[in-house]
């Protein structure tokens, strides 16, 4: 390292070297030019090569009072604030802002990162999910989950195609801001505003950047290093054969009958399952976790009828109470079970009206409702549970917890999933804060049924990539078709190429069935029609040739998922992975890698076909068994020979 410090309207030039086996394989060079008081960050590969370049300090209005310098170490004052930067390890820095200011007049830190020509990935789940990251525009978007955006999933850790990485710590009240404070910049900024607790006088802004050779060794390193690995595999039987669900065909209209009814056309049509699920309006109300009798007379015959034709029947659980949902409302209010917000008030708003949600980090509030979660499993005889909301956005705003000030609101859905995942392997969860060491399939939150950008089919493979990325593996894909909200229901050609884009994906969902679309139009676009035989519905043959796939392939899918237990690894890497200096792959949106064998995922070129479709412009579609590529769902697969 060397450094020169100096104070007024001169430079500060500093510089820190990492050293491996002697050779200098990346430095850090600081510098702050005369005209402002920010600094500029250049972290340098080897070769000259700029990996990343940041301008951290924006807005910081006066120059530092005081800086030092140590071998690993840099740090400045101002007035206000302070600064720290230190070099951690071979790759890294650890840069920490903190408040020093008593008065009041420091409202925020911002640090931006030039996006430059590099692609980013990683980020939040959002609904309009696009790859690679730096197609964004963001203006100053609160990094927690939330239902607004479909932002389920929020742990902060972007990663560039150059190799350079950002992992940002807990306790900061990070929001972000891409492509709006500055053109070709992803900004993390941190203040004590809604939705973060205002009250909290402490304000920081922490992280570690780190440079590696390429995006594929540095998410490794990551991984290693920040973001962790699950600590197990969820259920097998969840891999291997389709979910099917009550939601998107028949909503909130559902009884024993319409149960009884779909378990019996699964299997008259010739199709496994690894369960059946009893979605939403099963209860007395919202929260009483008790069967509505009149729409199931009889819940363990049930569940028993289900289990002997081979089934296992799962349940839609919430973690809301109703306000009409008694006595069981007034019992946790009474207790001081439900999350209170600065006022004092419990009452919050989901989309099945206005309730309370249980606190889940409270100890008392968690042991009464698993306990009654459990009563109602074992009464009912149902094998296991999906798990909805979780965002902190439903909790009464601003909300109050049992925790420091610093995780408010995030811890909120931390111990919401850690509570839940004692149900075992077989659950599911549609929300995630730095919970992918529990062994539990996290699912998209509800996709919409379309073709396009907006929550629809296109953002299939973008998400799958996203959650991976953010090492998240065990991914559950909606349920193919979309939900159908609105008038909208999937067409015949739109649920055929859903299911296409889902086969290789580690779990199926279905919902919409495939023999609900056997008199849609003729001519309308079909692949594998081959497959169907005589009396057959062509769209049951194509739907049983593809779970089928699935079913074969997946052996692959749990030995990756047994590999992302090992390393961490991503299940579907994004195609770049298998060469990620190929400046193509680093783009590709519309394709997502499943590898037999570790090897294949290294080698450095794909073959590509070019099909044309009647009615429709060329497609790229995949060749290799071990790589998937779809656009607009589309593709073919053909085995190597």
């Amino acid at each position: 390292m060397y450094g020169i410090i100096c104070f007024g309207k001169v430079a500060i030039l500093l510089m820190l070297n990492s050293l491996v086996q002697g050779r200098v394989e990346y430095s850090i060079v600081l510098s702050q030019a005369n005209e402002s008081h920010a600094w500029t960050i250049h972290s340098i590969k080897e070769s000259g090569y700029v990996a990343a370049t940041a301008e951290i300090g924006v807005g910081i209005e006066d120059v530092a009072s005081w800086c030092s310098s140590s071998e690993d170490e840099i740090r400045c004052r101002w007035d206000s604030a302070e600064v720290r930067l230190l070099h951690q390890n071979e790759e890294c820095m650890h840069v920490e802002w903190l408040s020093t200011d008593t008065s009041g007049n420091l409202q925020q830190f911002e640090d931006c990162f030039d996006l430059g020509e590099a692609h980013w990935f990683g980020g939040p789940e959002i609904k309009k999910q696009y790859w690679p990251f730096e197609k964004y525009n963001l203006t100053e978007v609160p990094y927690v989950t939330r239902q607004a955006e479909n932002q389920g999933l929020a742990d902060p850790y972007w990663v560039n195609s150059k190799g350079f990485y950002i992992f940002v710590d807990d306790g900061v009240p990070l929001f972000v801001d891409q492509n709006n404070h500055r053109d070709g910049s992803l900004c993390l900024i941190a203040k004590n505003i809604d939705p973060y607790p205002p009250s909290n006088s402490n304000l920081t802004l922490s992280y570690t950047m780190c440079t590696l050779g390429n995006a594929r060794t540095a998410h490794e390193h990551a991984i290693k290093k920040y973001i962790g690995k699950p600590s197990g595999v969820p259920d097998e039987r969840m891999f291997r054969h389709p979910i099917w669900s009550t939601w998107a065909k028949y909503k909130k209209d559902i009884d024993e009958d319409v149960v009884r009814e779909l378990g019996d056309h699964i299997i008259s049509n010739g199709f496994n399952n690894s369960q059946l699920e009893i979605d939403e309006m099963w209860e007395e109300c919202f929260g009483s976790l008790v069967f509505n009798k009149t729409k199931f007379p009889d819940i363990r015959n049930l569940t028993d009828s289900l289990k002997e034709k081979g089934f296992r029947v799962t349940l839609w659980t919430p973690p809301f109470i109703n306000l009409d949902c008694e006595p069981y409302h007034n019992e946790a209010l009474e207790k001081g079970y439900f999350v209170k917000n600065t006022q004092g008030d419990t009452e919050t708003t989901w989309w099945e009206g206005q309730g309370g949600i249980l606190d889940f980090t409270n100890p008392d509030a968690v042991d009464w409702w698993v306990g009654r979660v459990r009563a109602n499993q074992e009464l009912s005889g149902v094998d296991s549970l999906k798990f909805d909301a979780g965002e902190t956005s439903f909790m009464p705003q601003l909300p109050v917890l049992n925790a420091s000030l610093d995780l408010n609101p995030s811890i909120f859905t931390t111990r919401y999933v850690e509570t839940v995942s004692q149900f075992g392997s077989q659950i599911e969860v549609r929300s995630a804060r730095r919970t992918n060491r529990l062994p539990i399939f996290l699912r998209m939150l509800d996709k919409d049924t379309n073709w396009g950008w907006d929550n629809g089919l296109k953002t299939l493979v973008t998400t799958l990539l996203v959650m991976n990325m953010a090492g998240y593996p065990f991914v559950l894909p909606d349920m193919i078709g979309g939900n159908g909200y609105g008038d909208s229901v999937p067409t015949k050609e739109l649920f055929i190429r859903w299911l296409e884009a889902n086969a290789l994906m580690p779990a199926l969902q279905f919902s919409f069935v495939p023999w609900d679309f056997d008199e849609e139009l003729a001519n309308a676009l079909v692949v594998l029609s081959s497959t169907a035989e005589d009396g057959e519905i062509e769209t049951v043959a194509i739907s049983r040739k593809f779970t089928a796939l699935h079913a074969e392939y997946s052996d692959v899918i749990l030995d990756r998922a047994a590999r992302a237990v090992q390393d961490g690894s991503p299940l579907n890497p994004p195609i770049w992975w298998v060469d990620p200096e190929d400046a193509i792959a680093q783009t590709v949106e519309d394709g997502a890698a499943l590898c037999r064998a570790a090897d294949q995922c290294r080698e450095p070129r794909l073959r590509w076909l070019q099909t044309r479709l009647a009615g429709r412009s060329e497609q790229s579609c995949f060749t290799r068994h071990h790589v998937l590529r779809t656009i607009n769902a589309t593709h073919i697969v053909q085995k190597d020979k």
